[in-house]
Order: structure tokens, then sequence, then C-alpha cells
């Protein structure tokens, strides 16, 4: 498995997702595919924040170079201002196969050896078990339930070990 940090031309690979009914059901508000102009805002925010705050979304493919999904940080207001969220998602295809650890280890390995950052937030909804396996298994602890989106969330926060 390889990554790299998301390109502009990246819509289509992230398509691949955010336009899966079966990954929305646990990636949106509503459950709902993304339009192409979301994706194509998604892309562009992503690579914004590479060039500003350096860190963003990267995208992991398999020894074929397949695509297979996407791990990284983003400023977040949840679990207090200055939050950085950790998020990711999985091609469907690649689900339970272990590679959202996979591509959360490499997220969370930048964060503390490059950036040094001292916690970092993620939130899942309270349906996705899967998910929330992914956090707790990552040295994220459970802090309680938010509203996200109008929707029920449980939240998570990781401590970096100094």
């Amino acid at each position: 498995m390889y990554h790299r940090p998301i390109h502009s031309d990246d819509a289509p690979l992230l398509a691949r997702i955010y336009a899966d009914p079966r990954a929305m059901r646990w990636l949106s508000a509503d459950g709902l595919p993304l339009s192409a102009a979301a994706i194509a805002q998604i892309v562009a925010t992503n690579v914004t924040r590479w060039q500003t705050l350096g860190y963003g979304t990267w995208l992991f493919f398999d020894d074929h170079d397949t695509f297979a999904g996407y791990a990284g940080l983003k400023p977040t207001t949840i679990g207090g201002a200055g939050s950085i969220e950790l998020l990711y998602g999985v091609v469907p295809d690649f689900w339970r196969q272990g590679m959202a650890t996979m591509m959360v280890t490499t997220v969370l390995n930048y964060a503390d050896t490059v950036l040094k950052l001292p916690r970092l937030v993620g939130y899942t909804l309270t349906s996705n078990t899967a998910s929330q396996q992914v956090l707790l298994g990552n040295g994220f602890g459970y802090q309680g339930t938010v509203t996200h989106v109008d929707l029920p969330h449980f939240w998570y926060v990781r401590m970096r070990d100094h």
C-alpha cells in the first residue's frame, strides 16, 4: 500500500466513496451520495489545507494501484476550538480488510512525528460500530455523545504519548 496527498484532479477517485450510497450511509448527514460539485469542493478544500496548514487528506492505494480510501486531518470545532480531527473513508470494495486501520496508523504517525500534535479528535455516527472500533483500536478514548449535522455522534480523543 502507498499514499500521497490529495491532488486537484482527484475528484473521480473520491467519487468512488462520496458517490457510493453504501459509503455515504456512514459519511453524510442524509445518507445520500454527494454531487460532483460537492466532491470537487472537498478536493479544493483539501488541496488548500495542504498548502496553508501542512496537513490534509491523503489518498491510499493498494499494491495494484487501486484507490482504496482516504485518511487525513482537518480543523474542527468538535472537542473545542482549535481541535484537529482524524478523518477517513474506505472504498466499499475494501471494507473489512483492515484498510481503515492501516490508513489511520499512517496519519497518526505523521501527526505524532512530523506535526507533533498533542491531541486529536474523532467522531462517528452512534450506529457505525466499525468506525468506533478503528478509533478505539488506535488509542482514542470515548468522550461522550455530541450532535453533529443534527445527528448523534460518539466522539473520541487521542492524546499523543510524549
